[in-house]
């Protein structure tokens, strides 16, 4: 069984991976950069809204935000600790 990353974390890798900064995806999904920091550091948790919008701006669906595996949602995608490089 594969372990899976904190919420915030794969936000992180998702926007890394696209080569966006915080403050650029914090002001298109209506919140502020310190917040967007705060949920990729694990200190808050995105409401539903702000996580649509997060994938959204991001161009991925909420799933690969929630961490859904296949085993969860056949068909799906998810982002895994295997998958992203250990800091």
């Amino acid at each position: 069984m594969a372990v899976t990353l904190p919420i915030g974390e794969r936000i992180r890798y998702w926007r890394e991976k696209k080569q966006r900064k915080q403050a650029a995806v914090a002001g298109l999904c209506g919140i502020t950069e310190e917040y967007l920091s705060q949920i990729e550091r694990g200190l808050k948790i995105p409401s539903l809204p702000v996580l649509h919008a997060l994938a959204a701006e991001l161009g991925v669906p909420v799933s690969a935000l929630l961490g859904e595996t296949p085993e969860k949602s056949p068909g799906k995608s998810s982002i895994i600790a295997q998958d992203v490089p250990a800091p």
